[in-house]
């Protein structure tokens, strides 16, 4: 409330208000706490991958490199649509393909939690289709054997339930999904929306936005770079002009843009 009323003193009323609300906001002390201690878990991770891939004669270290070993490593090393191993000569060699169990363009769902690798040949196979549209009906035996390995990767605890959740879904509809991501369903979020409305005639003028979209445009405009002196194509969080960055994002991403992301990916 004091932010937005110094804003609108100094400028005047906004024609429209998009916010991004930190997942930390939603958080007592302690669930805080213990999300930053993930988040550095989650960079350590990152960090020991980048180490490994080091070590490998021909392969560059990089966003992709590094999520793919990380899944690679999530997976206990198999295929996680026929159950077969990746070698981690395959893994970097060509043979294998980082692939989206909701189809991107389909969902414009670009996180990690969306993501697995797996051979190429299955990729190929299953399309622009979900694990269920691909074998549910077709070979139900065989989308029975993959939904039973998902769930086996799941019981190691590296395989998230929300991941395997996926592989059980059976309908997309990406007009619903855009608007619950342009919709945050946390509690503060909400609240704070509803209570920007209250600048407007019109309830569209306010956008809840979800991070998710503001690291996926973040990355498609190349400015994941700008505040890095390295080649890694990653944010640079020590430097904390990356708020200003992110705020314009924010400030460009409506429905249109989201439905753009679409069509670059299909």
């Amino acid at each position: 409330r004091k932010v937005v009323n110094a804003i609108i003193r100094e400028y005047g009323k906004p024609d429209a208000v998009h916010v991004e609300m930190a997942r930390s906001v939603r958080m007592g002390p302690k669930a805080r706490s213990e999300y930053n201690t993930r988040i550095r878990g989650i960079e350590q991770r990152r960090s020991d991958a980048a180490d490994a891939i080091r070590k490998r004669k021909g392969v560059k270290v990089s966003r992709e490199s590094i999520l793919r070993y990380l899944l690679w490593e999530d997976q206990n090393h198999d295929c996680v649509y026929c159950g077969k191993t990746i070698s981690q000569a395959q893994l970097f060699g060509g043979d294998v393909d980082v692939d989206h169990v909701l189809p991107y363009s389909r969902c414009l769902d670009d996180s990690q939690m969306n993501k697995v690798v797996c051979h190429r040949t299955c990729n190929a196979a299953k399309k622009n289709q979900t694990p269920f549209e691909w074998k549910g009906e077709t070979d139900p035996a065989g989308y029975g054997r993959m939904c039973q390995h998902a769930a086996k990767l799941m019981k190691t605890g590296t395989f998230p339930y929300p991941k395997y959740r996926r592989f059980l879904q059976k309908e997309l509809n990406l007009d619903q999904f855009i608007a619950r991501q342009l919709t945050d369903t946390g509690y503060i979020a909400r609240a704070t929306a509803e209570y920007l409305r209250c600048l407007f005639d019109a309830p569209h003028h306010v956008l809840g936005l979800k991070g998710q979209h503001t690291h996926e445009l973040r990355w498609q405009w190349g400015l994941n770079t700008v505040l890095r002196q390295d080649d890694d194509d990653q944010k640079n969080r020590e430097d904390h002009r990356h708020h200003a960055i992110d705020a314009l994002i924010v400030a460009l991403t409506d429905r249109s843009r989201l439905q753009e992301l679409t069509k670059i990916r299909k």
